[in-house]
């Protein structure tokens, strides 16, 4: 069993809470949740409206009436003034009393459940997650004040298991998130992190609606999460796969730079233009606005500042601009690159960051440390704060922008700041590290702590034993060849990965992964299963072609000299007759050798003729046996061994999983030993497991190697199409996901679902409110399989049409809106229940939203949903956490994802059912 107080996984949301100090807000933010809102006399889709919203910010401080002085109480941060009073040794005065309790009423006014609109029946599967400033770090401030009021505000009951309400702090959740958000680095962080090793974090970030930028400096030593430490503290070997967190070493130092406004910067770019391109380029401030939304996307999303100007700037002036823009603009635009632009801003950073970094490690006593590394990262609320500027734009064609609006001014400068921080960063002689950069378009904030949850399920999955279903016999394997495996898994720890490698004749290596589960038999006991995560396929060189090559190429280069002949033959030995005819002799030869009993009491020495050409019986080459081994077969192993430990290495094979045990198995593998002599056989299995064994010593694997001549007689283990696995369950959805899509508009259309047998299935629509809702189940709980290639779901949208072939409009009044959402609950559901008219859907479980946006062209929309739709979900890290993928067509794939998907990971508590016994 595991301590409860951090369990994470019986949880199905998480509302997060992030006191921002230095931002003076309080951001309230759920995970999963999100709710959409149909405006048909508007032209947009608003995601958040004034009845429900996923995310809210509030101001830090307030004002609290105050009955028996008649006046208001101002608290300009109320976590200030709880640590000030947890740090006094005094007794609390009646003025502490009294804002003590102005913070609780203030807390009280605040709850979570209350601003996320959580309703009463998902509370208890709601966690909640306070996020600190690192100032406020501290573990006796938390337990004996900080969580004593959170209960009696009531966020939470005196009942509730301490995993109810978890904290953090913003430098632990920003590491963690760099730690595992891949698209953010370029090398493997963990990799390079060490632990007890000090480093440097520099973080950057806008404060909305004002001209400032906020730089932290941070100085801090990675060393083990501390609740994933207790968590697996009963099982120590799990810290292999632990992750780290920061612990900070002395203050935080902030620095707050100032911006220029936002017409001063669009005045300072249009006098570039103008002097820059040959020709006058006619742009207004609504286009030129739209251009400074796409060096945003370039900046942030594609980390691109080599693109034109003209990148991305058609379809956002379509879709955002209401503005067509000119194939003459469009031609001066490519003309200049994003880094162009940033180079005609001026410099805002007239401070020495170096200085103050000296200042700061002086008065932390560390002048003489060295530093392992630096971290400089942008924090992504000016991605946010950019779309909400260009929302205002969006639903109101002729709104300006106003100088508060700063989301592309700081967009712009951060990416000016960040390489001056790094550059100062790079030339100090204090640092013999890395020097990292990064940015997000997301809070990384909020999302580092959405990833630290993910590792405590992960590893609650595997210290719980495995919620358990249904039953469904498939007595597949015999008693001897499950007790061999029951042998083989006994030693393997839980949850650990062992490799299955399948020499086969066909001249392929199969390589399979299987992942360890536990689980409890009927008596109670501890019982092994496996789990196939992953299999690949590598090719492989016939034996005798290969040792035939190998020896050719030693007589081509002279290594070895044919005998004297009577016929001029010294430039046969490239001919391609001559090498035929050299082959197929030798193949005889060693199928000889290798396989005719009456050969096996020949010396090593014995010598061979091979001729070397067909013309001549005197032109030949003298071979031994062990010549054979030594340049023949001894090479082919090697090559063969190579190629097992590179496939079980390969992270684009098995990813980041880590192999602890190796099998070698296969029907070449029982041949050569069936077939071969003696002496043969023994060379051969002596010469692979020496090969192996030296390839995982020089690649500092920590693998054990397998092989085992008694499995021989096991004809199963040794057969190509047969894993040695112990497969007594299959992992099954633990919630049940279905495909939600409204169309709220004025064309008529039809869904259509297809199987895998290429039967199209039209789907029922219900109507509701003038909108058409279709709703497709794509995995049921407990019941469909996920299985490692995952499921998938194929839908096409097809539209009415005229006589001309035009989409076919009920009425010209309304735009059309599609909305695509991906809902998942925690209980199991049929397709008729999606069906019935009296279904409602719990949008606050929503996991993934796609908006096929409304364009002023029919005919442009129906081409994005020409190609089907495809929803894929599998199982991933451990078998944790579900990949729900949505791709809408082909011709919508973006170039940094050719195939268009976008994705979400869903923690997933491992839920098996029996499938053998």
């Amino acid at each position: 069993m595991i301590d409860k107080d951090y369990d994470y996984s019986e949880y199905m949301t998480t509302c997060t809470v992030r006191i921002a100090n230095c931002l003076n807000t309080i951001d309230f933010d759920r995970d999963n949740s999100m709710d959409y809102f149909v405006n048909k006399e508007a032209f947009y889709v608003k995601i958040e409206n004034e009845s429900f919203s996923a995310h809210k910010t509030i101001p830090l401080d307030f004002y609290f009436d105050n009955d028996e002085q008649l006046d208001s109480l101002h608290i300009e941060d109320f976590l200030e003034e709880l640590y000030q009073m947890h740090q006094s040794p005094h007794r609390p005065t009646k003025d502490d009393t009294c804002i003590y309790s102005a913070i609780i009423e203030f807390l009280r006014s605040i709850n979570p459940y209350d601003m996320l609109h959580v309703s009463e029946k998902d509370k208890k599967l709601t966690q909640l997650a306070l996020i600190l400033p690192v100032k406020y770090w501290n573990e006796d401030f938390i337990r004996d004040t900080l969580r004593p009021a959170c209960i009696q505000a009531g966020w939470i009951s005196v009942n509730d298991d301490h995993s109810k309400l978890i904290f953090s702090n913003e430098l632990q959740c920003r590491m963690v998130y760099l730690q595992n958000e891949k698209k953010v680095l370029t090398w493997d962080t963990n990799n390079s992190l060490l632990r007890e090793r000090k480093y440097i974090s520099c973080s950057i970030q806008c404060v909305p609606h004002k001209a400032l930028i906020l730089l932290s400096l941070e100085l801090f030593q990675m060393q083990y999460d501390t609740d994933f430490a207790k968590l697996c503290a009963s099982n120590r070997s799990q810290l292999r796969d632990a992750f780290f967190s920061p612990t900070l070493i002395g203050s935080t130092v902030t620095i707050a730079l100032s911006l220029p406004s936002l017409t001063d910067m669009l005045h300072k770019i249009k006098a570039f233009l103008a002097s820059t391109l040959s020709e006058p380029l006619d742009m207004d401030d609504t286009l030129l606005q739209t251009l400074l939304y796409s060096l945003t996307i370039n900046l942030y999303h594609y980390s691109q500042q080599d693109a034109p100007l003209d990148s991305h700037l058609v379809n956002l002036a379509n879709q955002y601009g209401h503005k067509v823009i000119t194939q003459a603009q469009i031609d001066l635009l490519s003309l200049l690159s994003t880094h162009d632009i940033l180079n005609c801003l001026p410099d805002v950073l007239d401070i020495d960051i170096y200085k103050h970094l000296d200042e700061y490690l002086q008065e932390n006593y560390l002048v003489d440390e060295n530093f392992a590394g630096v971290f400089i990262h942008t924090e992504s609320n000016i991605m946010k704060q950019s779309q909400n500027d260009r929302f205002e734009l969006y639903t109101d064609p002729n709104s300006k922008y106003s100088d508060h609006q700063m989301g592309y001014t700081a967009a712009l400068y951060l990416e000016k700041i960040q390489q001056k921080v790094k550059d100062a960063m790079t030339d100090s002689k204090r640092f013999f590290g890395f020097v990292h950069t990064s940015k997000s378009m997301w809070p990384m904030i909020e999302y580092g702590m959405r990833y630290k949850i993910y590792k405590m399920v992960e590893l609650a999955s595997k210290l719980l034993r495995p919620r358990i279903t249904r039953q469904s016999i498939d007595n597949s394997t015999t008693l001897s060849t499950t007790n061999k495996i029951s042998s083989f898994l006994q030693d393997l720890p839980p949850y650990s990965f062992y490799a299955e490698a399948k020499i086969t004749q066909h001249q392929k290596i199969k390589l399979l992964l299987h992942q360890v589960i536990c689980t409890e038999s009927a008596s109670d006991t501890e019982e092994k299963s496996t789990l196939a995560t992953d299999q690949v396929s590598i090719d492989f060189d016939d034996l005798y072609a290969t040792i035939c090559e190998s020896i050719w190429i030693l007589v081509v280069d002279g290594t070895l000299l044919a005998h004297s002949c009577e016929l001029d033959c010294a430039n046969t030995a490239s001919n391609i007759q001559s090498y035929t005819h050299f082959c197929e002799q030798l193949s005889r030869q060693l199928k000889e050798i290798f396989t005719n009993a009456a050969q096996k009491s020949q010396s090593l020495d014995y010598t061979i003729r091979i001729q070397q050409h067909p013309a001549c019986q005197s032109c030949s080459i003298e071979l031994t046996q062990r010549m054979i081994l030594d340049l023949g077969l001894k090479p082919y192993l090697g090559n063969i061994s190579a190629r097992i430990l590179a496939g079980i290495q390969s992270k684009a094979a098995f990813g980041n999983h880590k192999v602890v045990r190796l099998l070698i198995t296969g029907s070449m593998l029982a041949t050569w030993m069936k077939s071969f002599n003696h002496p043969y056989q023994k060379y051969i299995w002596k010469q692979l497991e020496e090969d192996l064994l030296l390839g995982i010593q020089s690649k500092q694997l920590r693998v054990n190697l397998v092989m085992q001549k008694p499995d021989l007689q096991e004809s199963q283990f040794f057969n190509d199409d047969y894993f040695s696995k112990r497969q007594l369950f299959q992992q099954v959805s633990s919630k049940s996901y279905y495909l939600e899509m409204i169309c709220c508009g004025p064309t008529s259309a039809d869904i259509y679902t297809v199987d895998q047998d290429a039967i199209y299935t039209r789907l029922n629509p219900t109507m509701a409110n003038g909108s058409k809702t279709w709703r497709l189940l794509v995995a049921q709980s407990e019941r469909d399989t996920i299985q490692k290639e995952g499921i998938s779901k194929t839908v096409y949208l097809s539209f009415q049409r005229q006589a001309d072939g035009l989409i076919k409009l009920v009425d010209e009044q309304y735009s059309i809106i599609y909305i695509l959402v991906l809902i998942a609950v925690p209980f199991s559901i049929s397709q008729e229940n999606l069906d019935s008219p009296s279904w409602t859907s719990p949008t606050e479980n929503t996991v993934l939203i796609n908006l096929l946006e409304s364009l002023p062209s029919l005919e442009a929309f129906s081409k994005q949903t020409t190609f089907p739709m495809t929803i894929h979900a599998k199982p991933c890290l451990n078998s944790s956490k579900l990949e729900l993928a949505f791709r809408l067509g082909v011709d919508t794939a973006g170039a940094d994802d050719p195939l268009g998907f976008k994705k979400v990971y869903v923690s997933e508590r491992l839920t098996l059912k029996q499938t053998s016994s």
